[in-house]
């Protein structure tokens, strides 16, 4: 299973979200040395309950470093190395 679909599934079985991949931004990135890919969300960032969740979820995950907004209806997931 490639790291994105495992970061995926890992967020759905802690939290109950079912996140999807950017389409637009697909893929691992990497900005300033730091590896991480975007997921879509369907409602606004900032009225949507999915940061919340995602960064409560960072702070006790092995696999996610940060979570940050990235746009309007996209979040960055910033993964460990």
């Amino acid at each position: 299973m490639n790291k994105i679909k495992q970061v995926i599934e890992h967020i759905k079985s802690q939290t109950g979200l079912n996140v999807v991949e950017d389409s637009y931004f697909a893929g691992i990135q990497n900005h300033n040395n730091e590896m991480y890919f975007n997921i879509e969300t369907k409602d606004p960032v900032f009225h949507g309950r999915e940061l919340p969740i995602l960064i409560s979820l960072s702070n006790k995950s092995s696999f996610i470093k940060k979570v940050q907004s990235g746009g309007y209806k996209r979040i960055n997931i910033f993964l460990e190395s």
